[in-house]
């Protein structure tokens, strides 16, 4: 498939006609990319195979695993895709795997020195001539490009042949109108997001291009070939401690880890439930092995998850190619962005009863902590959490809903700390300023929900029989969209209920903390 890198702004130009409440953008995504299927591929025959030859070649570089106790690159039972998968009842506090500090560290340096095919003169002499360094992306991308064609030639040859045969389902590779279809449903900020991700797919494989076609005698990079590689480095590279050859220097590293990155990804849990949440941990020893261990009790036939950090469904999807099936999780987050007129404008409204010196005591902190005063075309960029209280909202609320008296006490905290006198603690916020400063922040985010979220339930329901009648990918895909847009709504649920008026009269000196933060700052 050819893959023309030209920008377009009609995704752009959908989201403002989804929803009169986004704000226009002069950003645009960056064309057409190659078409993506799902890397969590489903088992097939050859499967278990090609996975006995991965694993014995991890094993000649110092990874061991436990294949009495797992089954690498089986079917997990609820999700039918490949992982690691329980093969009797495992204990907690079981070793699975072991990676030793000598194993080879499959990294960008490696890559880049790696002479088996000529691609390290080739990187070189292109370097050399457009004056820059490529993203560490382009040779790791490559050395999997070369291990899938030469597998009997490379040390990542076992592992390349292991690994999903599509690319990973991630929107930084839609084409241009699945992705534009989607777009009513999605944030202003993971539009943004898989823009960035969009234009940097183009260079890095426009920059292959040019580095292949230096190498004599080796047949062109296809864009499909290169959109694979590229997005099985972006989906399980993962960042080692790395002993430096001949040394005892420990260096962190980002790698490519055959057998290890196997294991599926579990978002954090919310919930008390010991079964809720990863099952495996990740530890070294003091010989500096890397252990994978099991957390609690997992029985036969289970799958063995663990987690690739605190990730948000907008990241999992944009960088590993899923949304989970539960959506709504311990690391849901929100990010959106905001105007400072949003908040002079709520001044206006909270704070119209000030006299003047304390309405100018009053900005003169909002400018202090930056939610005041920006340039032109500055704005404030906000994370909304599940576990967490929205600080930094209820911290400038706080300055907003004060009465005069706490206004002073404040600009005395913050002279002080400016000062390195303290951390802003010479005031205490009265009960009904927590109270109008969290429900000033609970009917902000009931406006801003309005376009994270994108289309109504109503444009919902209309696009789910759309997609449900086209079929296919694109119902997959919306199905995707759609599970990341319950996680969103249930992340702005979870922090509504820290913003009632109950929650607030009992539990609101967290926004004095979020105050004392801001203006110590």
């Amino acid at each position: 498939m050819a893959v023309a890198f030209a920008t377009t702004s009609l995704a752009r130009d959908v989201v403002r006609v989804a929803n009169d409440a986004r704000r226009a953008s002069s950003s645009s995504f960056a064309s057409t990319s190659p078409r993506a299927r799902r890397a969590r591929a489903h088992a097939t025959v050859d499967d278990g195979a090609r996975f006995v030859r991965l694993c014995e070649a991890a094993a000649g570089d110092g990874t061991r695993t436990r294949d009495d106790l797992v089954d690498i690159g089986g079917v997990e039972s609820e999700e039918g895709v490949c992982g690691v998968v329980a093969k009797v009842h495992i204990p907690a506090d079981t070793p699975i795997m072991t990676r030793a500090l000598s194993s080879t560290a499959f990294d960008a340096t490696y890559a880049r020195s790696d002479d088996a095919f000529g691609a390290n003169a080739a990187i070189s002499a292109y370097e050399g001539e457009v004056q820059r360094l490529v993203s560490d992306d382009v040779p790791m991308a490559l050395m999997l490009v070369f291990a899938k064609r030469y597998p009997e030639r490379s040390a990542l040859g076992a592992y390349a042949l292991s690994l999903p045969k599509e690319a990973a389902d991630t929107p930084a590779l839609y084409e241009d109108e699945s992705l534009e279809a989607l777009v009513p449903m999605l944030s202003l900020h993971f539009v943004d997001q898989v823009d960035a991700a969009r234009r940097e797919f183009a260079m890095s494989c426009a920059d292959a291009r040019q580095i292949v076609a230096k190498m004599s005698d080796e047949p062109a990079l296809e864009d499909l070939e290169f959109a694979w590689a590229w997005s099985m480095v972006r989906t399980r590279a993962i960042t080692f401690a790395v002993k430096k050859s001949g040394t005892d220097v420990i260096e962190r590293k980002r790698c490519l880890v055959p057998v290890c990155d196997v294991l599926n990804h579990s978002p954090t849990s919310t919930s008390d439930d010991s079964d809720d949440g990863p099952n495996v941990s990740i530890e070294s020893n003091d010989v500096g092995e890397s252990i994978w261990k099991t957390t609690r009790d997992v029985a036969k036939g289970q799958a063995l998850r663990w987690t690739y950090g605190e990730l948000s469904n907008e990241e999992m999807w944009l960088w590993y190619g899923f949304v989970p099936s539960t959506p709504s999780h311990g690391d849901c987050s929100v990010v959106f962005n905001l105007p400072d007129t949003v908040f002079a404008n709520g001044l206006n409204a909270v704070a119209k009863e000030d006299r003047e010196e304390t309405a100018a005591l009053r900005r003169r902190l909002l400018e202090r902590c930056g939610a005041l005063g920006l340039n032109e075309g500055e704005e404030l960029s906000f994370v909304l959490t599940m576990r967490g209280n929205p600080k930094v909202l209820g911290g400038i609320a706080g300055l907003m809903c004060c009465d005069a008296d706490e206004v002073v006490a404040v600009a005395a905290s913050a002279v002080i700390a400016s000062n390195g006198g303290g951390d802003g603690s010479l005031f205490s916020f009265k009960p009904e300023t927590r109270r109008r400063a969290g429900r000033y922040v609970a009917w902000l985010l009931t406006q801003v929900e309005a376009f994270v979220c994108g289309a109504t339930d109503a444009e919902i329901a209309e696009l789910e029989r759309t997609a449900e009648a086209v079929g296919g990918e694109f119902a997959a895909r919306f199905r995707t969209a759609k599970r990341l847009r319950t996680g969103a709504k249930s992340t702005f649920a979870a922090v509504q209920g820290v913003l009632t008026e109950e929650s607030l009269l009992k539990n609101g000196s967290w926004i004095d903390d979020a105050t004392k933060t801001l203006i110590s700052t």
